[in-house]
């Protein structure tokens, strides 16, 4: 069932370059920057909370989108799960009283890097006009 033909959404890898096919029919039915903020604004309504520190998570919006917040999401990219910011969980770092990118996961114990999620603002990398669901992590 494989096809060399490209298809609206296709990711090209070209040497460590990710590509992102587009075609125009796909690129008309990207959503707005005035629909992705609404998107925002609805994901941080429904109120998500880190998982272990039960506080309250929210994407900061597009202007500030450069400063990470208190109440930022952030993500263990080796396992995916989806916390607020915490410093403990960095064994190694703890004992030599330096902190490093590297953390332990408190769900799943995976170590991997931990850092801040942000919601993309580009509106052409949206194949559709549906809330996101997934993050790239090239």
């Amino acid at each position: 069932n494989e096809t060399q033909e490209l298809v609206d959404g296709s990711l090209i890898d070209l040497c460590g370059a990710t590509l992102l096919w587009r075609t125009a029919e796909g690129l008309s039915r990207t959503p707005t920057v005035k629909h992705l903020e609404a998107l925002r604004q609805e994901l941080n309504a429904a109120r998500p909370q880190c998982p272990v520190g039960f506080n309250t998570l929210a994407f900061p919006s597009m202007r500030r989108k450069d400063i990470v917040d208190e109440k930022q999401p952030w993500v263990y990219l080796n396992c995916g799960h989806v916390h607020g910011y915490h410093n403990w969980g960095n064994r190694d770092a703890e004992r030599d009283g330096r902190e490093g990118r590297e953390r332990e996961c408190p769900m799943c114990r995976a170590r991997g890097p931990y850092v801040p999620l942000w919601l993309g603002c580009e509106a052409g990398f949206y194949l559709d006009a549906a809330p996101p669901t997934h993050a790239f992590s090239p």
